[in-house]
């Protein structure tokens, strides 16, 4: 006697019993990316704070090498020294109101004699008569070219007679 008759399973009964067999991939994929993603940004920490800039008056952009070119340089001994003469031009975008530029000499070798700082002068001023201090008066606008000197307080004992190197070191403009 069969107190639990056994039934045969029907073909709908056996697809139910396989849909609920399955593993649910795309939500643990969820859940697997979520951790990833979030370990990843703890682990990695964030960007560091920027500091604050320096407090203090702010140096305008200044003219490099290629805006203001010096052209036509010769050297000059007259009874008040020797100087450098020659033509400034100022491709830049702004006037330029004085120069700071180092030279340096070298020997027949091309060893280095020295260096000096010197500013660059301009030759005529408004009044037509060399000013007195270094500034250029009236500025040298952009795209002019004006006459300039620079004196060279000591020439070097065995200086090659070429003409030293010049670096530009520090210009003053106006913004236009």
């Amino acid at each position: 006697m069969a107190t639990r008759p056994r039934i045969p399973e029907s073909p709908a009964t056996a697809h139910h019993l396989r849909v609920e067999k399955k593993i649910p991939w795309v939500p643990i994929f969820l859940i697997v990316a979520t951790v990833t993603v979030a370990a990843l940004i703890a682990t990695l920490g964030r960007a560091p704070k920027a500091e604050a800039p320096p407090e203090g008056p702010q140096v305008p952009r200044q003219p490099t090498g290629k805006q203001i070119q010096l052209s036509e340089v010769k050297g000059i001994s007259e009874p008040t020294g020797f100087y450098l003469t020659g033509q400034l031009t100022n491709n830049g975008k702004t006037s330029i109101n004085d120069m700071l530029v180092e030279i340096e000499f070298r020997d027949q070798a091309g060893k280095r004699l020295g260096k000096q700082t010197v500013p660059v002068e301009d030759v005529h001023s408004e009044s037509g008569s060399a000013p007195e201090n270094y500034a250029f008066e009236p500025p040298i606008k952009p795209r002019e070219t004006r006459a300039f000197r620079m004196r060279v307080p000591q020439v070097p004992a065995g200086w090659n007679r070429e003409i030293p190197r010049m670096k530009i070191l520090a210009v003053t403009t106006n913004r236009e």
